[in-house]
């Protein structure tokens, strides 16, 4: 997964530095002035009976992550999770704001005091709709993850991560 991220960032024109727990330093090539950070933080393996659907929801990928957010000054300012689509045979990227994850965790109440540790379970349906599905119990599967009439409960929830999902772009506003 690494490897492919690197390569990503080299074909978006970035140079980058690693440093320490995957932490990046990524500047364009033309303007090593400015930078920006970015945590990488990698899927372990996901048991589908233990965190996929229990209401036979289809679903392409789980990405599961135990992670811990550094809140000191050298915050990062992208977090990037990588997970495996051995459906689609690709590596998949969810790239947010440090600051929209960590607004996100708080209003879910899902930010542990002292600790700064976390636990995500991202759900990537067959229509390319990315959910957080982190402690959705089997009545909360069928009431916002079964997909109504022109979508999911979920779409309009800090549940949905979608828009996320492979932006590259987010990073080229540098």
């Amino acid at each position: 997964m690494k490897q492919g991220f690197e390569k990503k960032l080299k074909e978006l024109g970035f140079s980058f530095q690693v440093i320490p727990y995957d932490f990046y330093i990524l500047s364009p090539l033309n303007d090593v002035e400015k930078t920006i950070k970015i945590q990488l933080i990698y899927s372990e393996a996901a048991d589908k009976r233990k965190y996929g659907s229990h209401n036979n929801n289809e679903i392409e990928s789980i990405g599961l992550y135990k992670f811990k957010l550094n809140p000191s000054e050298s915050q990062s300012d992208f977090i990037v999770f990588a997970f495996r689509n051995s459906k689609k045979e690709r590596i998949e990227f969810v790239i947010i704001p440090t600051d929209e994850l960590n607004q996100r965790l708080t209003k879910e109440y899902r930010t542990t005091n002292g600790t700064h540790k976390h636990k995500i379970v991202f759900w990537l349906m067959p229509d390319n709709c990315l959910y957080d599905c982190t402690n959705l119990g089997i009545e909360g599967e069928w009431f916002y993850m079964s997909k109504g009439q022109n979508s999911r409960l979920a779409d309009q929830t800090e549940w949905n991560y979608t828009e996320y999902l492979n932006r590259w772009d987010r990073l080229k506003r540098i």
